[in-house]
């Protein structure tokens, strides 16, 4: 065997090789993330990996180029190697034989190993790409440019780049995570609230007006006290005249204190605090920073026409990333029946603080849900007044709505007749009235 022979072969073992490694560099830098980078943030290889984020375009361009001469290199060698060996039809063979080698030690085990663990591997190749980058500047350069130049061409900006780890990215890990039981489904549920919080207004988690329990600013301590007790609430609202006007809240500790002191008949108004009034559509993200930097833990939310609209405490925020957050008297709340509850065929009697999401998906109904959040509140919209217990109204699709039951100006519970199966449309939101039977 000739020395040219033997040259002819350990370079395209080496031209292999050479190949391999740019396979490998390609998949690293692919699949590095700053994100993986951080993790690293004590590891002396951090500022290389930093580098090599930050010039992926430049990098991913050499590799190219360096694999492109490469692949032609070792396809023209391969060749002549063939003809000199004397094999039948040499370019036929060089092509196949050169072929299998490049797909398998040129391609796909570099990429599979380097895919696998690219923090570990990007640090490695990165000596070798850097100097390659460094030999190939001035075409790596020059291309880059070219590319640049076809971008804003068609109206694009080569400088922009997207987040590293997208929202969607980590909704599906988390997702993928749950399914490979790496991650609990209540894990899952409270991480994907985390990413609705910012998107939820107040208006979707406050406690309405009708449910609100609040005191006159002149009345007692002792009707402070019994109300508290009562309802099983830390905190009283107190309003002046009527409950649009809110003008400060009390603690239940300032009542206990002024009971201790046996000053029973002493004024509300001498024991509240200001109350933060917020509008409705607030994010309630910014409200829960607001309310931390304020240290405050309610807040009376007002309409568009400055008329109360409902309450909202720190803990109706925290519920919407952890989940319902149970006391002793919220145990009681929840032994009650569920909200929907079927008492003939075609009827449901249906809590009114139910929210109309809930009562669509579960009786198959298509209320209007833009305006109102429960299905008391739309019943209150369809009357356009408090109705009485008893009074109807008549939907489009044929379904009724009867007035359960009420308390004062709240309605507990609404009566839904005709409600359809779970497999056909139900109601629109025209409406007409009937008497009360």
């Amino acid at each position: 065997m000739s020395d040219y022979k033997v040259l002819a072969i350990a370079g395209i073992v080496c031209l292999v090789i050479l190949a391999g490694l740019f396979a490998a560099s390609e998949a690293a830098l692919l699949a590095l993330t700053r994100l993986r980078i951080l993790q690293r943030a004590n590891d002396k290889t951090t500022s290389t990996l930093v580098k090599l984020i930050d010039g992926r375009n430049h990098y991913l361009t050499t590799i190219l180029v360096g694999n492109t001469i490469v692949l032609l290199t070792a396809d023209s060698v391969a060749t002549w190697a063939a003809i000199a060996y004397g094999v039948w039809r040499p370019v036929l063979s060089a092509t196949i034989v050169m072929t299998i080698a490049l797909l398998l030690f040129g391609e796909i085990i570099p990429k599979m190993v380097a895919v696998q663990d690219a923090g570990k591997w990007a640090p490695r190749l990165a000596p070798f790409l850097q100097a390659v980058y460094v030999m190939l500047r001035p075409v790596t350069w020059s291309i880059v440019a070219a590319t640049g130049w076809a971008i804003k061409l068609f109206g694009g900006d080569p400088s922009s780049a997207g987040p590293y780890v997208t929202e969607d990215d980590i909704r599906t890990m988390v997702n993928v995570g749950e399914k490979q039981g790496a991650l609990e489904e209540e894990e899952k549920e409270m991480i994907h609230s985390i990413f609705e919080f910012g998107d939820t207004v107040v208006r979707e988690v406050m406690t309405p007006r009708t449910d609100m329990v609040c005191a006159d600013v002149n009345d007692p301590v002792k009707e402070g006290v019994e109300l508290v007790i009562r309802e099983g609430y830390s905190k009283l609202p107190v309003f002046e005249e009527n409950i649009d006007h809110v003008v400060g809240v009390v603690h239940d500790r300032e009542l206990l204190l002024q009971v201790t002191r046996g000053q029973l008949d002493t004024p509300l108004r001498a024991l509240m605090r200001p109350i933060k009034a917020i509008p409705e559509n607030k994010k309630v993200d910014e409200l829960l920073r607001e309310m931390q930097s304020e240290k405050v833990s309610v807040a009376i939310v007002v309409d568009e026409y400055g008329g109360t609209a409902g309450l909202v405490t720190m803990e109706d925020l925290l519920e919407e990333i952890v989940g319902e957050i149970m006391d002793e008297y919220d145990a009681e709340e929840h032994d009650r029946p569920p909200d929907i509850k079927a008492v003939e065929p075609g009827q449901y009697v249906v809590d009114a603080r139910m929210d109309i999401d809930d009562v669509n998906e579960q009786l198959g109904l298509h209320l209007p849900t833009e305006d109102f959040e429960s299905i008391g509140g739309y019943t209150f919209g369809l009357f356009g007044r408090v109705p009485a217990p008893g009074e109807r109204v008549i939907i489009d699709g044929g379904v009724e709505l009867v007035v359960e039951k009420t308390a004062g100006r709240r309605l507990l519970s609404v009566r839904i007749k005709n409600a359809p199966s779970q497999d056909n449309a139900g109601a629109g939101a025209a409406a007409s009235q009937s008497a009360p039977h």
